[in-house]
């Protein structure tokens, strides 16, 4: 099977519609359309599957505990956020998501000392706070921002 080029789809469009002339209606414009379309679909579709488009990826965080959500992160959104045991056997556990009123609590939570391990993160913006703080590797897991036509 042949690759459907964007060529190709812009010339499908101007048939459906019946519209040939290139002043009219312009190639960007129909691209645009598309994009948008793509959008839309993507959105309904992660709304009642998203397993078909979670991608996971492997951080480190800072000192402070703080990462970046990935530029490809549709809406900025992680879906579930896991680590690794390493004090015990090697299994991932997931984070806790925190809500805005929890985070001073675990921000002035005394934690043993020798804890390193995560127990939950919070989402302002495009950065992320995990506790207790610290250098940490975590597994997130978000939805991937489908490719825009060209």
């Amino acid at each position: 099977m042949q690759p459907t080029l964007t060529s190709d789809l812009i010339r499908q469009v101007r048939n459906q519609i019946r519209e040939l002339n290139k002043n009219g209606i312009t190639d960007q414009e129909i691209i645009d359309t598309l994009n948008r379309g793509q959008q839309r679909g993507m959105e309904v579709m992660t709304r009642n599957w998203p397993y078909n488009y979670i991608v996971r990826t492997e951080i480190v965080t800072d000192e402070q505990g703080m990462f970046t959500i990935p530029e490809e992160a549709k809406g900025n959104r992680i879906v579930s956020v896991e680590v690794g045991r390493t004090d015990i056997d090697g299994t991932f556990y997931k984070l806790k998501l925190l809500n805005f009123k929890d985070v001073t609590r675990y921000r002035n939570l005394q934690y043993p000392t020798g804890t390193s391990q995560p127990v939950a993160y919070y989402i302002q913006g495009r950065k992320a706070e995990v506790f207790p703080k610290g250098i940490t590797k975590l597994f997130i897991y978000y939805i991937r921002n489908p490719e825009s036509l060209k």
